[in-house]
């Protein structure tokens, strides 16, 4: 398509909006509520052109580019408009310095004065520089305010998790508001009160966790002023480069990019343009990662622990240390617990260590809990998320999206956009919930029934159930339907008959089992490692047959075992009972370069690249791996060459398949109930980890979303049983008691309760329990 602009001929895509063409040909219109992956808006009135043939002056994000159009960007009369509305604006926004004669040296010394409020002038706003209020103003050329200003105080609400939100920075733009609704479907923000009192938030004053936020960042990320500014990034300024990386917090291994500030990453952004999109990053990738690279506590520099104390070494004498402990020390006798966050070039490296030095085949990993193994084979077997946004049907099993698997809760969204029917079956709301035609609740110890009873409705017999009438009819209605299983699965006492129950039912429909899992590479792990069950090798552990343990970025005791040598590497420090004779420091995510393996259907390698250096004398694992190695007597030691990762690829899933048959537990004893129980206690593994570390003990924000050990409370349920958020409650079960902290939280059901442990334990999940 041809058009003029400005007096020059120019081709746009079909399609495009005046914006949209001028944006293709590197054509500046001011615009501020204009956005790439929202729809045309046209409420900031800043992008008004003049088009030969149409009266006035239409906005150009809402006017359709035709062929042959011509279009006027720079007139008089668009100038005079443009700096009205602007005036309008910037009558209510902190806008001293936008027309401070003094501007460009207050940038240079931060010499001129504060002159109204908090965050008032562009040199203390968190988007100085990058402002788009500010890009504005240049561009239209306003130098001074001709209209009243009017200051609106309000309190900046920094009480929440992860962002501060200032709306005296605020020009109503409705970016927020729209990317919530239109792009990640959530539908928390929207406008509230009128006029001069106008702010944007969860409605009922709600908080914004109460309100359903899945704090993906998508509003902050399209803000086009310091309105919305995360905590951890405020002050950091500008990017001085964006590198590509890869989110290591779950088997979805997004896509990001690492915002680096003087050589440090300040924060992690959905790939592209930094102001084009939102993004469907959850709250772990975009807020959790640059906390976790640059905590205070990071670990970097090897320690040795001698007699005199615990002494700070450098990494000769630190893997030095390490040989002459192992020495002598039989292989049968030395234990290694490895984690699924390595890269493939540790893992492989690490198997060297353990085959040709070490001679241990005592290798195993926490991630795969004893009933975990047939849930996990089928993950590995999964389709990529297509299988899910292309479902006609979907049926959730015991899955939880709260703040995790974004990708996942997005697919399921857009595919009933589309018209397919979604069924949860499970114990908690989350982001898909409100997406559902129905949820479902079975009753503790029904779950496998719930399921044997649905195939049977399914191949025609009848049923009492509402609810499975229903989904029966959906299912024999589509042609394909996928099934999405949590690891809530795996916890259920007839775990092992639910699956098999769920295959039936996927070959009678030609469907697909999705199961997204909490760990990055855990896929990598299996194929290069082939550990063993990781209850066999704690039974050599607690029985004595143990002298030594390597312990690799996982976290399996909380005290020291009785082993005589305890070696821990990970990025941040073991725990003090522990009493680790050498501690080595790790890379942490954006400081490793190297592969995951990607499960999706079929195996392949995905690479990852290190965005900045690690501090100290922190070292990539395999790095350490090979120090150590050469400290022991291996000679030619290097990174894994590539023929060595694909050859882990040859049949690598049906091999882990097999792997895992042999750390199956075929159920468990349902625990026993509380007589006359009313509440039923759901009980989850946290899957919010790094590296075998909880992510709540290192960011505050997470703390607060996803507390360990405390019982989240359905307010109704809370009323009725007398307590408030930090009260506490006994739970009685199978005759064993012990009391939890509360808290309140909507997205558990009625008589129900949850719990995220650090591990599963010995407590079978749901179960009915007593609570005083």
């Amino acid at each position: 398509m041809k058009l003029t602009i400005d007096g020059a001929e120019l081709s746009a895509r079909d399609g495009s909006s005046v914006l949209d063409a001028a944006q293709q040909n590197d054509i500046y219109i001011p615009h501020l509520c204009s956005h790439p992956e929202l729809s045309p808006y046209g409420g900031c009135r800043l992008c008004l052109v003049e088009v030969d043939g149409m009266p006035g002056c239409p906005p150009a994000c809402t006017t359709q580019a035709r062929e042959g159009m011509v279009v006027h960007t720079k007139t008089d009369a668009v100038r005079s408009l443009r700096c009205e509305v602007l005036q309008l604006m910037l009558s209510e926004h902190p806008a001293s310095c936008l027309v401070c004669p003094e501007s460009a040296e207050c940038a240079s010394y931060q010499g001129t004065i504060r002159k109204v409020g908090v965050t008032t002038g562009c040199r203390y706003c968190p988007k100085d520089s990058v402002c788009e209020l500010q890009a504005a103003a240049k561009s239209v050329g306003v130098t001074e305010l001709t209209l009243p200003t009017s200051y609106r105080d309000l309190p900046v609400e920094s009480g929440e998790e992860f962002y501060d939100r200032d709306y005296n920075l605020c020009i109503f733009c409705a970016r927020c508001v729209r990317i919530c609704q239109e792009q990640r479907q959530a539908a928390v923000l929207s406008f509230r009160q009128r006029g001069h009192l106008t702010t944007i938030g969860p409605a009922f004053e709600m908080s914004h966790r109460d309100a359903g936020c899945e704090f993906c960042g998508a509003c902050v990320s399209v803000c086009p002023t310091g309105a919305l500014s995360e905590k951890g990034r405020k002050w950091a300024g500008a990017a001085e480069r964006l590198a590509p990386s890869v989110c290591m917090l779950c088997s979805q291994q997004c896509d990001i990019q690492a915002v680096v500030v003087k050589d440090h990453v300040v924060a992690t952004l959905p790939p592209g343009d930094p102001r084009g999109t939102g993004g469907e990053l959850c709250v772990k990738g975009r807020f959790c990662l640059a906390d976790l690279a640059n905590h205070p506590d990071r670990l970097r520099v090897p320690t040795v622990q001698t007699a005199e104390g615990c002494e700070e070494v450098d990494w000769d004498r630190a893997t030095a240390a390490v040989a002459e402990k192992l020495r002598g020390i039989p292989g049968a006798r030395i234990a290694i617990y490895a984690s699924p966050d390595l890269l493939l070039e540790d893992l492989v490296t690490l198997r060297r260590l353990a085959d040709n030095v070490l001679h241990t085949d005592n290798v195993t990993t926490t991630a795969i809990a004893p009933e975990s193994g047939e849930l996990l084979s089928r993950s590995f077997a999964s389709p990529g998320l297509d299988a899910l946004a292309s479902s006609p049907c979907i049926v959730s099993l015991f899955f939880n999206g709260n703040y995790a698997y974004s990708p996942t809760t997005l697919a399921i969204k857009r595919a009933v956009n589309k018209g397919a029917r979604y069924f949860q079956i499970g114990w908690l709301r989350d982001p898909t919930s409100r997406f559902a035609s129905r949820r479902v609740t079975p009753k503790p110890g029904q779950e496998a029934a719930l399921v044997r009873d649905l195939i049977k409705v399914v191949s025609g017999r009848a049923s009492d159930s509402a609810d499975l009438a229903d989904i029966a009819e959906a299912l024999r209605a589509a042609e394909r339907t996928t099934f999405l299983l949590g690891m809530g699965v795996a916890c259920l006492p007839e775990a092992t008959e639910l699956l098999a129950a769920i295959d039936k039912i996927a070959e009678l429909k030609r469907g697909a089992v999705v199961a997204p899992h909490p760990h990055a590479n855990l896929l990598g792990l299996v194929a290069a490692l082939r550990p063993k069950p990781r209850e066999d090798v704690e039974r050599l552990v607690r029985n004595g047959k143990i002298d030594a343990l390597w312990i690799i970025g996982e976290s399996p005791f909380e005290k020291r075992p009785p082993v005589n040598v305890v070696i821990y590497q990970n990025t941040f420090p073991p725990p003090e009972q522990l009493a680790a004779d050498v501690v080595l420091p790790a890379a942490s995510w954006c400081e490793v370069t190297g592969s995951l393996a990607v499960a999706h259907g079929q195996w392949r390698l995905k690479t990852v690249q290190a965005a900045v250096r690690p501090p100290g004398l922190a070292r990539q694992d395999w790095e350490i791996f090979a120090k150590a190695l050469e400290a022991m007597g291996a000679r030619d030691v290097g990174t894994p060459s590539a023929e060595e990762l694909s050859a882990l690829a040859k049949d690598a899933q049906r091999a882990a398949a097999a792997l895992l048959a042999g750390h199956q537990v075929h159920g468990s004893a349902p625990a026993p109930a509380e007589e006359d129980a009313r509440h039923v206690l759901v009980r989850e593994v946290n899957p919010h980890r790094f590296r075998g570390l909880n992510l709540a003990d290192y960011i505050e924000g997470m703390a607060r979303l996803t507390p360990e050990e405390t019982l989240l409370v359905n307010p109704q349920d809370a009323a009725e049983l007398g307590v408030r958020d930090g009260d506490s409650l006994t739970v009685t079960a199978g005759g064993q008691s012990r009391p939890y902290p509360v808290r309140l939280d909507r997205k558990v059901a009625p008589a129900r309760l949850y719990l995220l442990s650090s591990s599963g334990g010995d407590m079978v999940s749901p179960v009915r329990v007593g609570v005083r």
